[in-house]
């Protein structure tokens, strides 16, 4: 990084205690950018260093002169400049606290901290590198593992389709902890990225190693402080969980992944609880929003004799209750509603009177931008809470919307359907009604602005065409009498 590439700013703000605090911004001097700002990250310690070693003034003026911080850059601002208050900043105290501990050098003298999230790491070098492997390491706690919601999913998309091989590895002990909805996630994870599966032998490292960036003669290792931060999930690599992280780099290619290591493919990972009905569904459900509970318990019905003879008898049902933590955007809760509709055209479906329960995890805002479409989350909780349940009362007065935290509710989505006569079924949805999209070419605008009247009317009024997300692999149900449950 040649200095004149680059320039900086400082200023001043107050902190929400009240207290004065000062930033120092870097950019590109060339028109546009041209990125060399975004090294600076990473080589922040050692930019300190030189820029303390620069305050040393041969001279040993009082403030500023041209043999330390007075430049053709800084000569504009010669009342500001005093390398003595600099110094007392970049103090030896200071500058050794961004010296690595002892404890975080999992590769030795040639640990590194670094300073950005992993995924911008892992663009950042990657854009150095002719890339031809990733590896990525899972563990952690397994009740943690949300591997639909990771927010690498997107990028190890990106990484196969440029022609990377993604290897995620997990060890055996973890792939066993995982309860049969994360199987099913993870088996659509890895078809719909591409990426392959490995199952490990468990390692005895203090650091657990997280990334690997591999090309023909140089790799880039990424480490973790805790195993936590290898669980996937919406909040992976930002540092929150197991962090921070530190790097190496080596002008040598990735080791071949050990002889004992065996790949595991989804259909390894979907197991199938005894008495339930299993099968697959791709474009069975295509077709218009408006209809889609229909085309669901028809479909169900030739699936599944037993349960289309019970919809055809004649006691109603007493309850139904489903679980499920991704209800985020209005297409979704749609689709759950049209599905639950599709029930009351059958003598033993739902009626006015059938209780009707939902449960859903609290919104989290990941992101920044600003809902625009049908398929894009609520940014409001109370907005998506106040439609539910002033939408589904119009048919169900009895209908009760309820929010946990989502470590707090079961990974599966499920729905459980109960008779009067005690007699119960459940529906167990691999990926929920996340799997479908709307098709190409549909304008689908939601009004997230305007108030709760006016998106209920937008979703009753709504009649758009539905497609799977990922046509190239299924999603999978199952369904089948319980002995007993609880709605």
């Amino acid at each position: 990084m040649k200095r004149q590439r680059w320039a900086a700013l400082a200023a001043s703000k107050r902190t929400p205690e009240g207290e004065v605090a000062y930033s120092l911004y870097l950019y590109d001097t060339a028109t546009g950018g041209a990125d060399y700002v975004s090294q600076a990250a990473a080589r922040l310690p050692e930019l300190l260093q030189d820029a303390r070693k620069a305050l040393d003034c041969p001279h040993g003026c009082d403030a500023a002169c041209q043999g330390c911080v007075l430049t053709h850059d800084t000569q504009y601002h010669l009342e500001d400049l005093d390398r003595h208050r600099a110094l007392e900043l970049l103090s030896d105290a200071f500058l050794n606290g961004l010296a690595l501990p002892a404890e975080l050098r999992a590769f030795g003298s040639y640990s590194q901290l670094e300073m950005e999230p992993l995924i911008l790491a892992l663009n950042r070098e990657g854009q150095r590198l002719a890339v031809t492997e990733l590896r990525v390491y899972l563990g952690g706690e397994t009740q943690e593992w949300e591997p639909l919601a990771w927010r690498l999913r997107g990028e190890l998309i990106r990484w196969s389709q440029n022609g990377a091989s993604v290897r995620l590895i997990a060890s055996s002990v973890t792939l066993e902890g995982l309860n049969a909805s994360q199987r099913d996630e993870l088996a659509a994870l890895i078809a719909y990225t591409g990426a392959e599966l490995w199952q490990s032998t468990p390692s005895g490292s203090d650091l657990p190693l997280i990334l690997e960036l591999g090309a023909a003669d140089k790799r880039v290792r990424w480490a973790a402080q805790a195993i936590s931060a290898l669980v996937p999930r919406p909040t992976w690599g930002g540092g929150e969980q197991g962090g921070p992280f530190v790097r190496m780099k080596e002008t040598q290619p990735l080791a071949p992944l050990p002889e004992a290591w065996r790949r595991v493919v989804p259909a390894d990972l979907r197991q199938i609880a005894p008495g339930l009905v299993a099968f697959s569904i791709t474009h069975e459900l295509d077709g218009s929003s408006a209809t889609f509970g229909e085309r669901v318990w028809t479909h169900l019905a030739k699936q599944v004799p037993s349960l289309a003879e019970r919809l055809h008898g004649g006691e109603p049902l007493e309850s139904v209750s489903y679980t499920d933590r991704y209800l985020r955007s209005p297409l979704v809760l749609l689709l759950l509603h049209e599905w639950l509709q599709g029930l009351r055209a059958y003598p033993g479906g739902l009626t006015p009177s059938t209780q009707v329960r939902v449960e859903t995890a609290t919104l989290d805002r990941w992101g920044v931008e600003s809902p625009r479409l049908l398929f894009h989350d609520w940014r409001e909780s109370d907005d998506r809470r106040q439609v539910a349940n002033q939408w589904f009362q119009e048919t169900w007065p009895g209908f009760s919307w309820h929010e946990a935290m989502a470590r707090d509710l079961p990974h599966a989505r499920e729905l459980t359907m109960r008779w009067h006569d005690g007699e119960c079924w459940v529906f167990r949805l691999d990926q929920g009604l996340g799997y479908w999209r709307i098709a190409p070419r549909t304008h689908a605008e939601f009004p997230f602005e305007h108030d709760v009247a006016r998106q209920i009317t937008n979703l009753r009024e709504a009649n758009v065409g539905i497609e799977p997300l990922n046509a190239g692999y299924p999603t999978y149900w199952y369904c089948g009498r319980r002995e007993s449950c609880s709605v």
